[in-house]
């Protein structure tokens, strides 16, 4: 719980020391040009998949089948709600 209330703290503080900032960075977000952004996302997409896969493969290769979906999250330190 703290530590919910700590990282909201850093985000209100980050907004208020950049409000101007912000501001101007949205104004920027009415001249998006919709192929380029659609173009960006396909291009994460991709990496994205293209990690995963090779960290699977990796996986395999040492001798360790990788996990389901579901337990991915058991190796992290911290679990989202």
């Amino acid at each position: 719980m703290a530590a919910r209330v700590s990282v909201a703290a850093i985000i209100a503080a980050v907004v208020v020391v950049y409000h101007r900032d912000l501001f101007r960075s949205l104004g920027v977000l009415s001249r998006l040009n919709a192929k380029w952004f659609v173009l960006a996302v396909a291009a994460k997409v991709a990496s994205l998949l293209a990690f995963a896969f090779s960290r699977r493969r990796l996986l395999r290769a040492g001798g360790r089948p990788p996990s389901p979906a579901a337990s991915a999250w058991s190796s992290w330190p911290w679990r989202p709600c």
